[in-house]
């Protein structure tokens, strides 16, 4: 991850985590890309997707805590139901 991290020339990177729980392996992403220097406010945009409505809320708060630009849905990434659908307050933004 490192390698493809330090050669970043596209404008942003789609980051998809279909199972997103809480948020803990995109909060990785994201501290990873800050430890090299790049913001993931301005080059990282995040789908998050949950069955539990509960624990895709959790991954919305963290997500908008870290100004992480995401859309986090409640629904199954198996069979493509879309319950809800939250955007973070990153995203609207645009920076």
């Amino acid at each position: 991850m490192q390698r493809s991290l330090e050669d970043i020339e596209q404008p942003f990177i789609t980051l998809s985590e279909p199972t997103c729980g809480a948020g803990g392996m995109v909060l990785a992403f994201v501290k990873v890309m800050i430890a090299h220097g790049h913001n993931p406010a301005r080059k990282l945009w995040v789908q998050c997707t949950d069955i539990d409505r509960l624990t895709a809320l959790m991954c919305y708060v963290q997500l908008s805590l870290w100004h992480v630009p995401a859309q986090v849905v409640v629904g199954n990434s198996l069979t493509l139901e879309t319950r809800e659908v939250f955007y973070t307050p990153a995203h609207y933004m645009g920076l």
